[in-house]
């Protein structure tokens, strides 16, 4: 039997019960756990909700497909679990249903609540073969717990199936009373939708595309609009982004600046992408700079440039340079307007520099860059902001941070770390 995954509230993909899982199909995971049996208040099924928790995005698609394209026992009750999982990785405190009726009790396969106070309840089908009670499933609300139920501003439900083609279930649905309550979604588009939120470099874009599941009436479509244009902007971001971190020299000269005890960063294995060496120097920065604060490994919201760490009291926007040719700009920057609202959340909030080809890292407080942000260069087309971080050396060799508009250069000798 396998070591009991401890919960930790947060999927990490690398735990070494992961890895011992990497071949092995959802049907043979389960019965691992327990008596291998999915059972309501079950060992077996406390353990493998969890085990599901540490799982990728990629793994849990993976699982819902296999779910679907092989019969196996329980295969249902496992596509449900999984299906509630996605649903807490779209940013919805999820409580999971019964996996048999039980007289009395509410028979939901899940319950999901969103940030704006709506009740979705959640019913999975692997196929649209039987016909479904939707009165059933919205009497459910009657036998729900005032404590799972709160006090939601609306009551909706969400019809999870297997196939894309759910004509017959659709026409069902629309010829009934409950059809301005009641969403459909197939399985892979659910899984599109995880997604995109994983991916997304903007929280407006997950809290957009979680409404997508809301019922709404759409004869004005802008809110679909502004989906799409978010999404739009969301991927130019990340593109823009990517741009920039990829154009990285693989061999910066050496430095000859004093002061700051600096020496070259040379990489040991040369033949990494410039993508994997930056996110090499990122993660070793954040590590070094939430260990010199007396903090744990941090954790990284999405795969973005944003960790947060020591019980969500300290938060850090670790950012990266390459050595450019520009004298006058050897290090640039690009502060994201997300990245202020990351880090001014709390009062211990920090901007981290590295630079690719230095042994020291730097960091601004969010104080003094708030106090500097209208002194900065920036740009604004409208669907982007961003300013600019610009380091130079002064007259004798200290890197400092350099403010266009004030003609002001800021000596960060006092503001560096070694990593």
């Amino acid at each position: 039997m396998p070591k009991k995954i401890q919960d930790t509230g947060a999927p990490t993909g690398n735990s070494a019960l992961q890895m011992e899982f990497a071949n092995k199909n959802i049907d043979q995971i389960v019965k691992f756990y327990g008596d291998g049996k999915l059972k309501d208040c079950s060992k077996c099924a406390e353990e493998f909700r969890v085990f599901l928790k540490h799982e990728t995005a990629h793994r849990l698609a993976e699982h819902a497909r296999y779910c679907l394209d092989n019969k196996f026992e329980d295969s249902g009750l496992v596509l449900q679990d999984v299906v509630n999982e996605i649903g807490r990785r779209l940013g919805f405190t999820v409580k999971n249903g019964r996996f048999k009726g039980k007289a009395g009790e509410p028979g939901y396969d899940g319950l999901w609540h969103d940030s704006d106070g709506n009740l979705i309840i959640i019913e999975v089908k692997t196929t649209d073969a039987y016909r479904i009670n939707l009165d059933t499933i919205f009497g459910y609300e009657s036998k729900i717990s005032a404590a799972d139920k709160g006090n939601p501003k609306a009551v909706y439900g969400l019809i999870v199936v297997g196939r894309k083609d759910t004509g017959d279930l659709e026409a069902q649905v629309r010829g009934s009373r409950h059809a301005w309550t009641t969403r459909l979604i197939s399985i892979d588009a659910l899984i599109k939708l995880m997604f995109v939120a994983e991916g997304a470099a903007s929280p407006s874009l997950v809290s957009q595309a979680r409404q997508i599941l809301i019922p709404l009436e759409f004869t004005r479509v802008d809110q679909i609009i502004d989906l799409v244009l978010t999404a739009q902007d969301d991927k130019e971001f990340s593109n823009n982004v990517e741009a920039e971190e990829q154009d990285i020299d693989s061999d910066p000269p050496k430095l000859t600046a004093v002061g700051l005890g600096l020496t070259h960063f040379k990489p040991e294995v040369s033949t990494k992408t410039n993508m994997a060496l930056l996110e090499e120097k990122r993660v070793h920065i954040a590590n070094v700079f939430f260990q010199n604060h007396n903090a744990a490994p941090p954790t990284r919201v999405k795969k973005r440039p944003l960790f947060v760490g020591f019980g969500e009291k300290l938060r850090a926007c670790i950012a990266v340079s390459k050595r450019y040719d520009n004298v006058n700009q050897p290090y640039w920057y690009a502060l994201h307007t997300d990245s202020v609202a990351h880090i001014e959340k709390i009062s211990c909030g920090f901007f981290v520099l590295g630079c690719m080809d230095l042994d020291n890292a730097f960091y601004i407080t969010c104080k003094l860059l708030k106090e500097n942000l209208d002194s900065l260069n920036i740009t604004d087309d409208g669907h982007r902001k961003y300013w600019h971080i610009v380091l130079r050396f002064d007259s004798e060799g200290q890197l400092c941070w350099f403010i266009p508009k004030s003609k002001q250069l800021l000596n960060l000798t006092n503001f560096s770390f070694k990593l």
